[in-house]
């Protein structure tokens, strides 16, 4: 079995904790936590005594986005096989429920992998932003969000990028509980425990019809999409924004 240094797997009865261990980077979501975290996903997966997992993260964030540090180094992702695990919301689409432990920070595909999960616990100082516009980056994250809160707010996330709070974000329908931070682990067990005392196979069974009935983006969609990206990639803007967060500065852009 492979060795996890940048994420934990510990199982408990029915209920598994996937924890993204890479703290003194936020938890970003570079190569190797990305490799690691499929990994254990994998294994959540191909375990039939594994029936509800739990998603948190070490140290002081959930995730803080992708690696931009790693980004502006030029660091490529992995290619390992093992990341086909990853379903739209960089969380497997699976019929076994899934829990959010949000705690700290949640951006980028953080943010993603908390609209990915089925229940969501959020600690009273956790924070949540989709920061692909300001940090000069397209995701797939516009859709997400568009599909399940009202268009203003989706367009305050999506566009301007702002910070939200846990109970903005309850207020909103993104997360099911709020609670102190030193509770938060404690509550989503609570979910996983009441999840796994229902009978599984029903529980799948539904999750599996809810997930047909999602709203997801079209292979046409797909496709601009990745046509966009591949053109902003380009950008001396996107070049910029990166150098800037590395750097700690305002960036400088020149809408070229």
């Amino acid at each position: 079995m492979k060795e996890l240094r940048y994420a934990k797997y510990e199982k408990d009865g029915h209920v598994v904790t996937i924890t993204m261990n890479r703290p003194e980077r936020l938890n970003a979501f570079g190569q190797e936590l990305r490799g690691d975290l499929a990994t254990a996903w994998h294994r959540f997966i191909e375990d039939d005594e594994a029936w509800v997992a739990i998603l948190t993260g070490a140290g002081r964030a959930f995730c803080a986005g992708r690696d931009i540090k790693a980004q502006a180094e030029g660091a490529q992702r992995s290619d390992s096989l093992h990341l086909d695990v990853f379903g739209r919301y960089h969380v497997p689409d699976i019929a076994k429920p899934i829990v959010a432990a949000v705690n700290g920070f949640a951006f980028g595909a953080g943010f993603f992998m908390v609209l990915g999960c089925d229940i969501r616990v959020a600690g009273e100082s956790a924070v949540f932003a989709m920061t692909e516009v300001p940090t000069a980056f397209l995701g797939p994250y516009h859709m997400a969000v568009t599909n399940v809160i009202p268009w203003a707010i989706a367009s305050e996330i999506a566009l301007l990028g702002n910070r939200v709070s846990a109970q903005r974000c309850y207020e909103v329908g993104l997360v099911n509980k709020v609670v102190p931070d030193s509770e938060v682990m404690d509550a989503a067990r609570e979910f996983a425990e009441q999840l796994v005392s229902l009978p599984p196979l029903h529980l799948r069974k539904t999750k599996e019809l809810m997930l047909k009935t999602r709203i997801w983006a079209t292979k046409e969609q797909r496709q601009e999409e990745q046509e966009a990206r591949d053109f902003l990639m380009t950008l001396a803007d996107t070049r910029e924004a990166a150098s800037a967060f590395v750097e700690k500065r305002t960036p400088r852009f020149m809408a070229k």
